[in-house]
This record gives C-alpha cells, structure tokens and sequence, in this order.
C-alpha cells in the first residue's frame, strides 16, 4: 500500500510507512480517511491524497503522544467529493415536479462551480451525462443548504450516486453521476455464505409515512390502524452494517463495486432483499480487514 501526496494539484512524495490507515467511501456523500504515523511528513491543509485510485483532502492535522509516551501524527480528511460542501444555495431552489434529477444537478453543479464569477473554480468540470431518467415526483424545495447536501437529497430517492475525481494528469476535479449495476443474481452475502460477519441489521419505521398531503390532496394509499400521515412520503429504514471476509468467490471492483445492487440475507432474523452496497471501509494496519453498508438509512 502506497499513498501518493500531491501539494497545489502538483505530486510531490509518498507515503509508505505508517502505523494505520482507515479509509471510507460513499455512494452519494462523502467518504473520508484516518492516517497514524510515527514520523510526520510535509502535509498541509488540503493537500491531495491519492489512496487506492480515490482522492482525499488532508483537513486535520494532530501530534500527541500515546499511552506509551511515543509520539503520534494523526491526519483526517475527506474525500474529494466534500468539495461540494465549499459552496452553498444562495437563494431558496424551487424545482417543479417532473424535472430531470440529472438535468437539474448538472445545472446546480454549473452555476455554483463553473460559470459564477469568484465562486468558479478553473479545475472543476462535469462529466459526460449519462442519460439518467429519474425525475421529480413532485415540487422541491431547497434552502440554506450546501450544494452537497442539496445533491445528496435530490438522489436519495434514487439508486443513482456520484462521485467526484481527482484527474490528476490533467489537474482536473471532475464531477460525475453513478448509476450501480444490479448484481443481485449474481452476488450473495451473508454469514451463511461465510463472506461477511458481525453483521448489523437496523429496521426503523418511526418515520413511516405512507400518506403525504400537499396543499389539501394526498397521495399515497392506505387506512386503519396502518395509515400514517405525514407531508413527504418516507419509507422504513433498513441498514446492514458487516465485516466483509475475503474469499476467492468475489473480489472488490472486480466482481462488486461501490453502488451495485447485490444480494443479501441474515437468516437470524429472516432478512433477505436486493440492496445496494452504499459504503465501503477499508482499515490497513498489520493486515487487512473490510466492512460494508448495505442500503442507506
């Protein structure tokens, strides 16, 4: 494991010897990293790490000494896509029913990057599009919200997420929509699989609302005691957290990737659905060891 350090989109050193690292990626937020270190090297805030093909900025920087009176440097940031928390809405975003979800990210993603006097940024640039057809079901609304945030709403209806990557050939931060490939015909975990243990399972339907009423009218369809009113519909939440085991039988960006949709079941608790892998951690130290989120709450 090596970890590349780029200094003003400039490479500059690398990094080879370290106590631990941990890192995270998300589907449609933003991952982050945590690097411990005996010796400090030349960092600074937002330097670019490169780990593993993905991007992170370096944000804290922290020297203490352990129990053992041995001094540590800790470095955490975030993925590259946390650029997206640098900008905010300025004014209140009303999007009406039936827009393009795509359509309306791409332009969210223009006027506060691209094209807006001192909010532009030279390096940042969209991706091709990909054709999404999800749309608004009905009229949004949007306000004192960064642009992350705002994104990250209008895709939570959605199997789509997004990234953004550090190009760093061409010095580039480049944004681009997701959709994850259904494997779930082909890709199964569970315990009973002997590919993941120490799995957590969340059900929560506090929140439930199965019938949304908008300036009088309601949608959704339900009665009785099951009935429950609300103004945006919201379903039951369901999360599986686990520790991936590594076996032969399916390998990480070969055979499943960040947002594909696989199979999943515990039978303890007779939970057995399609969900799509939302997050994946990876921890380097003496070994090597992995976790993934299944479904988002």
């Amino acid at each position: 494991m090596d970890i590349k350090i780029y200094k003003n989109l400039e490479f500059t050193d690398m990094i080879f010897d370290f106590d631990r690292l941990e890192t995270s990626v998300k589907f449609c937020d933003y991952g982050s990293f945590r690097l411990l270190m005996k010796e400090y090297l030349d960092l600074n805030i937002d330097d670019i790490l490169i780990i593993n093909g993905r991007s992170y900025f370096v944000e804290d920087i922290y020297k203490y000494k352990n129990l053992s009176n041995v001094t540590k440097y800790e470095i955490v940031g975030r993925c590259v896509n946390s650029l997206l928390e640098r900008r905010v809405l300025p004014n209140e975003l009303v999007i009406s029913a039936e827009r393009n979800i795509e359509s309306e990210i791409r332009s969210l993603i223009t006027s506060a990057f691209i094209s807006s006097g001192d909010r532009k940024v030279l390096e940042f640039e969209l991706a091709a599009v990909i054709g999404a057809l999800e749309t608004f079901s009905h009229e949004v609304k949007f306000s004192n919200k960064s642009i992350g945030r705002v994104i990250s709403e209008m895709l939570s209806k959605t199997k789509l997420g997004y990234r953004i990557d550090f190009d760093a050939t061409r010095k580039k931060f480049v944004f681009r929509l997701i959709d994850g490939t259904d494997r779930a015909n082909e890709v199964f975990f569970s315990e009973e699989y002997d590919n993941l243990s120490d799995s957590e399972l969340s059900i929560v339907s506090r929140d439930l609302v199965n019938v949304a009423y908008k300036d009088g009218v309601s949608t959704g369809s339900s009665s009785g005691l099951s009935r429950r009113e609300g103004y945006e519909i919201k379903d039951v939440k369901r999360k599986i957290e686990a520790r991936m085991i590594p076996t032969p039988q399916y390998t990480y960006k070969e055979d499943w990737n960040l947002g594909d949709i696989v199979f999943i079941s515990d039978i303890h608790v007779g939970f057995k659905e399609k969900r799509q892998i939302t997050e994946v951690k990876e921890f380097f130290s003496n070994g090597y060891d992995m976790e993934v989120v299944f479904g988002g709450e």
